[in-house]
């Protein structure tokens, strides 16, 4: 009787909100869960996590085929459709569809992405790259440390799951999240790029393998951008500490500071700084209970928030730190 109910009331009930966003959460995930893989949007996966959206010929079919092989087996959901075609075939659609170009080498051809189509393929990226996730949150523990211990990665994973649930629509939830990264790590050690020591809690990157190194941080980009936000935010929030900013203010800081990463690192990358992005994960920080507003609608927060950023700090490394802090005002016109 909801309709009924919402006619005989002046105003919305108390659930309706509630039920409303649970609703539409609901049918994202599902959504998601049931993407299909194809040549386009793998091209644009792998393509768009290098710093110049190029690659080798046979680094680009390898990487492909890495992909292919991650996403036909666990954690990727049952409903999830891959596309039949080999990583030469992808490539070859690539040139058909006036995707890709190519530059003659002798050392090799590189393949790149033609430049006016790279921003509009981010759309077909995010189509899929909730489907890697879990891999590329490995992958981005290695790109400062050479090992990494799984104990590490269930805690950091269960931490960020929240958000990135809320912003990526995940089809894992809090209780399905350790056992489908474990799933994911399995997968990355099966096929080479890590290896896990006898202790069985530690992870290594593959000795000599400079290989496996690149196709792990191709891996991570898909997530880092991501990660790098939510430390923008936090950092923010940090330097200038609690009870200081209104939520507008920090929405304003970190879209400004993200902007300024953006264009001093010279990657085009517009949902880098996406005012929504950074809304949602605001949003979300309060909704965990790290921040709240005072009387004076200034948010405040307890230490909660700077473990998530130790954390993510650890994770990231010391250089993007520095480059945060380097980048992030105190007030909205500081330096």
């Amino acid at each position: 009787d909801w309709q009924e109910t919402l006619r005989r009331k002046s105003r919305r009930p108390e659930w309706f909100n509630a039920l409303i966003e649970e609703l539409g959460q609901t049918i994202m995930t599902r959504i998601n869960a049931s993407a299909d893989v194809n040549p386009v949007n793998l091209l644009a996966l792998v393509l768009l996590g290098t710093p110049r959206h190029a690659l080798g010929e046979k680094q680009l079919a390898r990487q492909l085929s890495l992909y292919q092989e991650l996403l036909a087996h666990k954690p990727t959901p049952e409903r999830v459709t891959l596309t039949p075609k080999s990583a030469k075939q992808i490539i070859e659609y690539g040139f058909t569809m006036e995707i890709l170009q190519r530059q003659e080498h002798t050392l090799g051809d590189i393949i790149s992405i033609r430049p006016e189509r790279a921003v509009s393929l981010t759309y077909l990226r995010n189509n899929i790259s909730h489907l890697v996730t879990l891999h590329s949150l490995v992958a981005c523990c290695f790109l400062e440390h050479r090992k990494f211990r799984i104990s590490h990665l269930h805690k950091f994973a269960a931490l960020a799951h929240p958000f990135l649930q809320a912003e990526l629509f995940l089809p894992w939830d809090q209780q399905q999240i350790i056992t489908a990264l474990d799933e994911a790590i399995g997968q990355l050690v099966m096929l080479g790029l890590l290896v896990r020591d006898e202790d069985g809690d530690t992870l290594s990157r593959t000795p000599d393998n400079p290989e496996s190194v690149m196709q792990l941080r191709i891996l991570a980009h898909s997530l880092l951008q991501t990660l790098h936000r939510y430390l923008i935010t936090i950092s923010i929030l940090a330097r200038n500490g609690s009870g200081v900013l209104s939520r507008a203010e920090l929405e304003r800081l970190c879209i400004h500071t993200a902007q300024r990463i953006s264009m001093l690192h010279e990657f085009d990358a517009p949902e880098f700084y996406d005012k929504y992005l950074f809304k949602g994960f605001i949003a979300q920080l309060r909704k965990e209970g790290y921040l709240s507003p005072n009387p004076d609608n200034m948010l405040v927060f307890d230490r909660r928030l700077e473990q998530i950023s130790t954390d993510a700090q650890f994770i990231l490394g010391e250089a993007i730190r520095q480059e945060i802090d380097r980048q992030t005002p105190l007030t909205e016109n500081g330096d």
